[in-house]
């Protein structure tokens, strides 16, 4: 049985597709989408990924561990990611 994450992350990547946004817009969003998961569904289904998804998410991982900081800026104002990402910096090594 697929896991609500598996099928969040799967209409994200869709939604994407059908927008054109750039594989950057869409690692954030799976990234943003693994907040509310535990660690165990997220490491499972970042390992079923892409090897191009996973790129561009190691790619934000290590934006966030050259800086140590990590925001998002949007017409709603600024959030801090921080402790999102250092989570999912953790888990995606663990994976590794």
């Amino acid at each position: 049985m697929e896991s609500q994450l598996f099928n969040e992350v799967r209409q994200i990547i869709e939604d994407c597709k059908v927008l054109n946004f750039p594989e950057s817009k869409l690692a954030l969003a799976i990234i943003r989408a693994a907040e509310k998961y535990s660690d165990k569904e997220v490491v499972s289904v970042f390992s079923c990924l892409s090897n191009d998804v996973m790129a561009e998410i190691r790619q934000q991982i290590s934006r966030y561990e050259t800086t140590g900081e990590y925001y998002v800026i949007s017409s709603a104002g600024i959030k801090d990611l921080f402790g999102l990402m250092g989570r999912i910096s953790k888990l995606v090594v663990s994976f590794n």
